[in-house]
């Protein structure tokens, strides 16, 4: 049973050490960051990407934007 007890509370201590709030700077450069932040930043990056690829695209008025969205009957 000791040997139970012992992995439990390291698997205990592990679960704690995961919910982090805020950001922890770790030797060699290496950040520990919650999964959640973890997504948000990916979304971000994902962002990012699709403003970088539609750099070059003429832009489009509000007014036809508003225009086709009535046309296909969203607005």
């Amino acid at each position: 049973m000791q040997a139970t007890r012992a992995t439990d509370t390291k698997r205990q201590s592990q679960i704690r050490t995961l919910k982090v709030k805020s950001p922890v700077l770790l030797p060699h450069g290496f950040v520990l960051i919650s999964k959640k932040r973890y997504e948000q930043l990916l979304e971000d990056i994902h962002d990012l990407a699709v403003i970088a690829e539609r750099r070059d695209e003429d832009l489009v008025s509000w007014e036809d934007v508003k225009k086709r969205l009535k046309k296909d009957g969203l607005l």
